[in-house]
């Protein structure tokens, strides 16, 4: 097959070929798999069929549930795909009391890792109560852990006996390839308030953690 079609994308058979029509077609459709949309079970099934991917292939994975084209060096879904998406619901570790201190949440929502950048989506809300009457103001922080590293992704603050709060949170930039990430809160006694009263914030929650996590 000595000649290629109009783009120059596939091979043709000339008079010249041998009268083969077995090698014509298999050649023909090795060149027309690369171009095409093929369907996967999962991952795995996609890694163990197409060893030598190419640039720009493009497949469906049928576990997942979303494409996934080959960027040159790794496969990755489309820009906006959502990868991830899970809650929980978090107890407080009690009473905040020393103003400019904080306690941390016990519990954290843990993302899956991905070999590609990809960016994050976090609501949440709070209500704190009190077993008596108060006045004090307590910070809620969501905070996150990045590749080992602590951030405070946002901050809202709360008032006295079942006050609430809530926010969101949308990641500004990308998060690098195949970061670890765990979305958690705290409180944190504001500096320069009441810290007696403070002692009566002893059952605190934040009450929903929404996270979404998308391909970049």
């Amino acid at each position: 097959m000595a000649t290629t079609s109009a783009l120059g994308t596939y091979p043709i058979p000339t008079g010249g070929d041998t009268d083969n029509m077995a090698t014509i077609l298999a050649t023909l459709v090795a060149a027309m798999e690369k171009d095409t949309l093929i369907k996967f079970a999962n991952a795995a099934a996609r890694d163990a069929t197409i060893t030598s991917p190419v640039t720009g292939m493009e497949c469906w994975l049928t576990a997942e549930g979303y494409h996934t084209f080959y960027d040159g060096s790794v496969w990755r879904p489309r820009p906006g795909t959502e990868l991830f998406s899970g809650g929980a619901t978090f107890t407080g570790p009690g009473s905040v009391t020393t103003a400019g201190t904080s306690a941390t949440y016990t519990s954290a929502l843990s993302l899956p890792v991905q070999p590609f950048p990809t960016r994050i989506n976090v609501q949440f809300g709070n209500l704190i109560t009190v077993t008596s009457g108060g006045s004090d103001q307590v910070d809620v922080e969501l905070m996150a852990t990045i590749n080992g590293t602590l951030s405070v992704l946002r901050r809202f603050r709360c008032f006295g006996d079942g006050s609430t709060g809530s926010g969101a949170y949308a990641s500004p930039v990308p998060l690098a390839a195949s970061a670890t990430v765990s979305v958690y809160g705290q409180l944190v006694k504001d500096t320069g308030t009441n810290t007696a009263r403070l002692s009566n914030y002893a059952d605190s929650s934040i009450e929903y953690l929404d996270v979404q996590q998308f391909a970049a």
